[in-house]
């Protein structure tokens, strides 16, 4: 693939160190995925679970080469896209079970739904086709992704478990607002030409990140027994700047990716 000609060498530099970066990320969930497989199968999780846990970290290394092919045509030049093996979250006090639980809905229905939702506005703003057509590509799987978190939740809360989620919500989406959610890119140097090569401007990233929460992450915890009010409480607070959490671009690594 050449060169896009659109943005010169700075819009350029910012675009590759995007992919770069998401590449990076997926690598990650690549392995986060791994691992999560095998817990989900010795606990004993619905086996369509499991199976789409398994099919995921396939997904997810395919995304690497994309991700990398398109950080390179935009001249990345920083070789093999490395990233440390994706560490487990969840409350220690819990046992394994729940603190699966909650590292599954914390990734996959929770930050999948919401990189579901980004990927789905990027691809509407690409203009570059080969962008558009990675970003096609990645979205359709962040859905199954996002699937396989209310799955399991489902599953789980069937089977009475689940009951610390509710309070555990505000450290779950705290986790969830960090760098590969929101990319890095100074924004003094944004081009508005930058969404028609995938990256949003970070207005957008945020309206999307809390649309996606109260349209689409609380509902479906609430559908599933699961009172989502200081989820909602964190979110205003953020809003408001009381926290920092929706403001800071690049915050604590707990949970989520891109």
């Amino acid at each position: 693939m050449s060169a896009p000609r659109d943005l010169d060498e700075r819009g350029r530099g910012l675009v590759a160190g995007v992919w770069a970066f998401r590449a990076r990320s997926e690598r990650e969930a690549a392995s986060r995925f791994e691992r999560l497989a095998a817990q989900l199968e010795a606990e004993d999780a619905a086996a369509v679970v499991v199976a789409m846990a398994k099919r995921a970290e396939d997904d997810e290394v395919r995304h690497v080469e994309i991700c990398a092919e398109l950080a390179a045509r935009y001249g990345h030049r920083g070789g093999a896209v490395a990233s440390e093996p994706a560490g487990e979250i969840g409350p220690r006090s819990a046992g394994s079970r729940e603190r699966l639980l909650y590292e599954v809905v914390a990734f996959c229905a929770v930050t999948e739904s919401i990189n579901s939702a980004l990927m789905m506005v990027s691809h509407e703003r690409a203009t570059d086709p080969a962008v558009r057509s990675a970003v096609r590509e990645i979205l359709r799987d962040e859905v199954t992704h996002a699937r396989l978190g209310w799955a399991h939740l489902a599953a789980e809360r069937a089977r009475g478990g689940g009951a610390g989620l509710a309070a555990g919500l505000p450290a779950m989406l705290s986790g969830t607002v960090r760098d590969d959610l929101f990319a890095p890119v100074d924004e003094a140097l944004a081009d508005p030409r930058l969404a028609g090569h995938g990256e949003l401007p970070r207005e957008v990233r945020v309206e999307v990140f809390a649309r996606t929460l109260e349209s689409v992450v609380f509902p479906g915890l609430e559908a599933h027994g699961v009172d989502a009010s200081a989820g909602r409480a964190w979110l205003a607070r953020a809003r408001s700047g009381a926290s920092g959490a929706i403001e800071t671009v690049g915050g604590p690594r707990t949970s989520g990716r891109r």
